[in-house]
Formats: structure tokens, sequence, C-alpha cells
């Protein structure tokens, strides 16, 4: 059985602890709403307020169901020339030592696989850098292809209409 499932990952975002999107960030969103079904058959949101953003921006109203797995609060900063993790407290953990990515990509995955066809998720670039695609856009509508329980490939459309393809 083949399916696509598609992970719209959020647009410019305020930097701090768990940031919303911006004005810029909603309109890159809004600009990739022709490429969302009308009637998605589930609507996956992660918990951070910039993946509630993209699931507003996209007028997909009320989430079936929301999911750290697919983006949690947490934020990738540079603070002094490092990179940081900011938790959704403010707290600074040092990017070497948060391995969120690596502990949910079992989880993502799965997530993926077991979703109908015509889902949405609306989440961040590390949904797809989980799913082994380092250069990962934001502001973007990755299509991820399932057939017969894995994944087998994406395609990343961004708002200018350019798109990438890959194998996961």
């Amino acid at each position: 059985m083949k399916k696509t499932v598609l992970i719209v990952t959020h647009g410019d975002k305020y930097s701090g602890a768990n940031p919303g999107m911006t004005p810029t960030g909603f309109n890159e969103i809004k600009a990739l709403r022709h490429l969302i079904p009308s009637n998605p058959s589930a609507v996956i949101c992660g918990t951070g307020k910039r993946h509630l953003d993209v699931a507003t921006a996209l007028r997909l109203l009320t989430p079936t169901r929301y999911s750290a797995t697919v983006g949690g609060p947490d934020s990738l900063e540079v603070v002094n020339g490092e990179r940081v993790v900011l938790l959704a407290d403010g707290t600074q953990v040092a990017y070497y030592a948060y391995s969120t990515l690596q502990d949910e990509e079992t989880a993502i995955k799965q997530v993926i696989i077991d979703l109908p066809d015509n889902a949405v998720i609306c989440a961040g670039r590390p949904s797809m850098i989980m799913l082994g695609h380092k250069d990962a856009k934001s502001a973007a509508v990755h299509k991820v292809f399932v057939e017969d329980g894995r994944i087998t490939g994406f395609q990343v459309i961004t708002e200018l209409g350019q798109t990438e393809e890959g194998t996961v």
C-alpha cells in the first residue's frame, strides 16, 4: 500500500524559549496552503508554539492529535557564537548534550508509517532531520512516501516552487 504524509516545517521564528513564528514566518507558510489537501485525513501538530502557528497559518483548524515526537517547544539558538538548545523554560543546553533527535528517530518513523494517506504534520526541520535529511528546509512542504510499511523517500517543495527529492 502506497501513501503520502506531508510534513510542513515552520517558517521564520522568533528567538527565545518556545518561540512562535514571526509575521514573515506566517506569510511563508500561507504561501504553501495550495500544496495542502483541502480535507487532510489527519492533522498531527508538534507541541511548540511555532508548530501550532503552522496549523493556524495553513487554516487546518483543530489538529486531530498533538505529539512532541514531531516537534517540541525546544529551540536551537546561537548564543555568543555557540549553538545551544533552549528548553521551554529558557534553560540553555549545549547542543552536543541534546539527544532528542537521536532519541526520537524511531518514534517519528513509526508515527509516519501509522498515519493514513494525506495526513499533515505541522512540525519543524528536526522532524526531517530525524528521517535522515540533514539539510531539511524551513517553510517547506516535505512529502514523505510510505510503501508496504516503510518510508521510501521524500520530496521537498518550497514556497518558490523549488523541489528536491531524496531517499530515507
